[in-house]
């Protein structure tokens, strides 16, 4: 009978509209930005990571890359090991949330991929940053 079908349809329609592995339910924190000589994740970005572990959590399919960046200022190897560090902190973070490290992937490039370089040192707290990024 159509009532039983509307039932039914009832039923079926929450798991239609619940996470997926869909593209566009991909957590919105793409980016963490630190400050002046900081490895330290800044509090407003804590829920943001935790989001991110619960996607993880529901999709084990997908992987993370964790990338660090640096500003140019500063020599160039302090800028790599600065670019090192965030990118673990943010592992770290991840990995203490019970996703294991095989899911994870953790590069640095120090200022190699500056975007403030031709812009001047105003734009430096656009190099300081962690990227992340889902793949399959």
């Amino acid at each position: 009978s159509k009532n039983s079908n509307s039932c039914i349809d009832t039923e079926i329609k929450p798991l239609a509209g619940s996470k997926s592995a869909d593209q566009s339910n991909l957590p919105d924190l793409k980016v963490i930005y630190f400050k002046i000589d900081s490895a330290a994740i800044p509090a407003e970005y804590v829920p943001g990571l935790h989001s991110l572990v619960e996607f993880m959590r529901l999709n084990p399919e997908y992987r993370i890359v964790i990338s660090g960046y640096s500003d140019p200022a500063g020599s160039t190897r302090f800028n790599e090991k600065l670019s090192m560090k965030r990118a673990k902190s943010v592992a770290e973070f991840i990995k203490a949330l019970e996703i294991p490290d095989e899911r994870m992937s953790v590069t640095w490039f120090g200022e190699k991929k500056s975007v403030s370089w031709k812009r001047g040192s105003r734009y430096y707290n656009l190099d300081r940053k962690v990227e992340l990024k889902f793949e399959k």
